[in-house]
């Protein structure tokens, strides 16, 4: 299956936090595999991954994808993504393995435009199924989503807050146990996805701002503060948690 053919459409326990996650915790541990502080000058295109868990990634930038300092969450900067062509990249890694472990993927945005838009996965340029492990997107509708496969089956979660032009969201996508989770500025939306068995190990690149190297409908407008962790679900497991209120460090 391609989903250049079929676009994916989404399905309908408490555990002990883990330190970093909302508030002023500080986020970057030994579970942090991505994190993009999108820091630095204005037109810049390097992009430095600070992660404290993973390995020193090398993100390519792509198209037009460079830092805007007139848009921020925090620091000095974010990214800016104009939809076409833009993303940036890094090349498949065991640290993006998800496999069964819990994880989050986490991030800040601002839209440009309405509509559907890829956000951030693993995608080869053809769109294949088989090429996905997880991603995040802006649907048609304008609601943000969250999908995974398994075994060659995806499963997803919508949320139901319309992500409106110009306004700042908190995106976190979560897998607590065997159960995908979506929660849009710190609450949980949506059905949750449960009986999650391990998630496919994509062999292809990483990509922020778009679904992999997939060229179909990339991200419009800005990004801050990504993170992937892997190996907790930050305590955020609940109905709701306090997102972050400063860059994680």
């Amino acid at each position: 299956m391609s989903l250049a053919l079929t676009h994916l459409i989404g399905f309908g326990s408490r555990r002990p936090s883990v330190g970093g996650g909302g508030g002023g915790a500080s986020g970057n541990d030994a579970f942090t595999k991505i994190l993009l502080h999108f820091d630095g000058s204005d037109g810049s295109t390097s992009f430095v991954d600070s992660n404290a868990g993973g390995s020193a990634h090398t993100w390519t930038a792509n198209g037009d994808a460079q830092l805007d300092t007139a848009q921020l969450k925090f620091g000095t900067a974010s990214g800016l993504f104009d939809g076409s062509g833009d993303y940036i990249s890094a090349p498949d890694h065991a640290d993006f393995s998800l496999g069964s472990s819990d994880w989050v993927i986490d991030f800040w945005l601002k839209t440009a435009v309405s509509g559907l838009m890829y956000i951030c996965g693993q995608c080869d340029g053809a769109g294949s199924t088989s090429s996905i492990a997880a991603y995040v997107e802006k649907t048609a509708g304008n609601v943000l989503r969250v999908a995974v496969n398994v075994g060659g089956s995806i499963y997803s979660v919508a949320g139901t807050t319309a992500v409106n032009t110009g306004a700042q969201v908190h995106c976190a996508a979560v897998r607590s146990s065997n159960t995908l989770k979506l929660y849009v500025n710190g609450v949980k939306e949506g059905t949750d996805a449960s009986g999650l068995g391990a998630i496919n190990d994509s062999g292809s690149p990483f990509g922020v701002g778009g679904l992999g190297v997939y060229g179909f409908t990339r991200f419009n407008g800005w990004l801050d503060e990504f993170r992937l962790s892997v190996g907790t679900d930050r305590g955020w497991n609940g109905a709701s948690f306090s997102v972050p209120t400063a860059p994680y460090s």
